[in-house]
């Protein structure tokens, strides 16, 4: 049991951290798209 938790906890971690990644995609074409639009 403390192994699944173990697995699931480190599943979170890698879920989290790709959301984030994924997050910091759509920020970064923000930003562009607003330096497009400017020019």
């Amino acid at each position: 049991m403390a192994f699944y938790k173990g697995l699931s906890e480190k599943n979170k971690d890698k879920r989290s951290s790709f959301i984030g990644i994924l997050q910091g995609l759509s920020e970064k074409s923000k930003v562009h798209g607003n330096d497009f639009k400017n020019r």
